[in-house]
């Protein structure tokens, strides 16, 4: 028996520890950290027998116990105990470590030097499925393998722009929309297929995935493995980061502990004893008991915040992460020209409605009149004139500003669209001066940022300060997807012009050094639109009155925003 041993190895009369033994907590006694070394056994090692003894007889030992672990925990269990400020700095020097190993990391899956600035990060994400196993364990199948391969170049460039969002979070010490700037970026860059088959990976090389940290029946954790730096592995780096600024658990004990640290192997913050019973004597115990009892208590708050994180990772996959459509029919070859183009933007116009309403349009076939489909729907232009075709009959006219803003309305069916947003949109496309960058910030994007479209009503100094805080913000977050998307030429080509764009129209949106105000844009642009449109109406109702009865229903060019709403799906060709 345990309580016997530890009575014969010190020569400790039996009875008195049978008494500890009977006050001890739960245990029935303190757990065997190795053989023949017990917490009391430590005690002794450090105190001596009798003051050893002594605590043992006086303290709580719930508590004594409780505090034993905590400084076992701090000293010893990644992640460390980092400030908000190292955490952040930390992760800025990991970004550019990344990026000088991304040669070697592309072609073995393991970087060339260590990250001696933190073991934590070092072996959470330094790697990129790696096939380095030990002698007995086989690595992935090969089919496997060659995916993760040749997905690292993904993987790590997805890496890099969320380690990006996190030191930013961090830097501004907010944490409201990290989680979904975060799954921006994740959906953005991997589908759900890709994702679910880098968690099945994830199980085969540490033995469980984020989504459900216990163990399903896959291998256990590899000996002598080291960590595939993989999607599980991003995934509780995210959650680790928006813990600290929510709860706070290693930040505040680290403010708590002020000056009882010291700096260890890897920069590591420490603290001055290698274990709690050497600070049982110390003149700061009281300080260093009042950190821990703050660390209980915010484990206690982050044993919440983890309990719920694997479901909402689980939900994402479920409802956020895209999945591919792939529908196949036969069609008779004379009709595939004419066919594929409208079931094609039939889709879009689904996938549209469905994104913004979550739940499919009303749609309805009959042989009546007005609903009968005779031919295609047109409005496009083609050089100056633009042609349109509707129950059957088609007409054209002569290039107005008006049909261009009627015809981002009928392509984005049901949609919301602020006066500046259509002005930017349609201003691009003809590559002139879109006049503003803010026409290119969405509702949501304006209150992401601080600001309403109510605001834009306003002017003064204040709102021009947060206008220009909103386009640093809006340039900033561009300037990331295009990083994340260097491995997509076609996108990051894409982005980058969105960049150029707007860098080049700030220029032109200053007076005086100062941002021009929102109100006379706002109010400029509502006269312009609506005036455009009445205009084009005007044309359209003396030359196609079928046409002009149908858009007069469904237009709404008056009140911002403005809507393009049928009262069924129609297949505009507008391209």
């Amino acid at each position: 028996m345990e309580v016997e041993g530890v009575a014969k190895r010190h020569g400790i009369d039996l009875e008195r520890v049978i008494a500890i033994y009977k006050r001890s907590p739960d245990t029935g006694f303190f757990p065997v950290l190795v053989p023949f070394q017990t917490n009391l056994d430590r005690a002794i090692a450090i105190l001596g027998k009798n003051k050893a003894l002594q605590l043992f007889e006086t303290e709580d030992l719930s508590k004594l116990e409780e505090r034993v672990f905590l400084v076992d925990e701090i000293n010893f269990s990644p992640p460390p105990l980092y400030s908000l400020d190292e955490l952040q700095q930390v992760l800025e020097d990991f970004i550019s470590y990344l990026l000088k190993n991304r040669v070697h990391l592309l072609e073995t899956g393991q970087p060339l030097t260590k990250f001696d600035r933190s073991l934590w990060l070092d072996s959470q994400l330094a790697n990129l499925y790696h096939f380095d196993f030990p002698r007995g364990f086989p690595p992935p199948p090969k089919k496997d393998s060659d995916r993760l391969k040749a997905d690292r170049g993904k993987i790590l460039d997805l890496k890099v722009a969320i380690l990006k969002i996190l030191s930013r979070a961090i830097k501004r010490k907010a944490s409201m929309n990290l989680w979904n700037d975060c799954l921006r970026i994740l959906t953005e860059t991997v589908s759900s297929e890709e994702a679910e088959f880098y968690l099945r990976m994830d199980q085969f090389y540490i033995g469980y995935d984020v989504t459900d940290r216990t163990d399903k029946g896959a291998p256990e954790e590899i000996p002598g493995l080291d960590r595939p730096g993989g999607f599980t592995d991003l995934l509780e780096v995210i959650g680790h980061i928006e813990k600290e600024l929510t709860i706070g658990t290693l930040a505040e004990t680290r403010n708590a502990l002020a000056d009882l640290l010291t700096f260890g192997q890897w920069n590591r913050p420490l603290l001055f004893v290698s274990n709690y019973f050497e600070a049982t004597e110390h003149p700061l115990r009281d300080t260093l008991d009042s950190a821990l009892d703050l660390f209980s208590y915010l484990e206690l708050k982050e044993s919440d915040f983890w309990e719920n994180y694997p479901n909402r990772v689980k939900e994402a996959l479920e409802n956020e992460f895209y999945g591919d459509f792939i529908y196949r029919d036969k069609v008779k070859r004379k009709f595939i020209h004419q066919f594929e183009p409208q079931a094609t933007n039939f889709l879009k116009l689904m996938k549209s409605y469905f994104e913004a309403t979550g739940r499919p349009p009303r749609i309805s076939i009959s042989e009546d009149e007005d609903t009968k489909i005779q031919g295609q729907y047109v409005f496009h232009q083609e050089g100056q004139i633009w042609t349109t075709t509707y129950n059957g009959i088609t007409k054209r006219f002569e290039d107005a500003k008006g049909f261009h803003y009627i015809a981002y309305l009928l392509e984005n069916p049901w949609k919301e669209i602020r006066v500046l947003d259509l002005v930017a949109a349609v201003e691009k496309q003809t590559g002139q001066s879109a006049g503003s960058i803010y026409g290119n910030m969405s509702e949501e994007q304006l209150e992401k940022y601080g600001l309403r479209s109510s605001n834009l009503d306003d002017s003064g100094e204040i709102l021009d300060k947060k206008a220009d805080k909103a386009y640093k913000l809006h340039l900033e977050m561009l300037r990331e997807q295009y990083e994340a998307n260097l491995s997509n030429p076609e996108k990051a080509a894409e982005i980058k012009e969105e960049i150029d764009f707007i860098k080049r129209e700030r220029s032109t949106s200053k007076v005086g050094g100062r941002i021009r105000k929102f109100s006379s844009e706002k109010e400029k642009a509502e006269k312009k639109v609506s005036k455009a449109i009445f205009r084009c109406l005007k044309i359209i109702k003396n030359g196609h009155p079928d046409l002009y009865i149908h858009l007069n229903k469904a237009l709404r060019p008056i009140t911002d925003p403005l809507r393009y709403s049928p009262d069924r799906p129609i297949d505009w060709i507008t391209q």
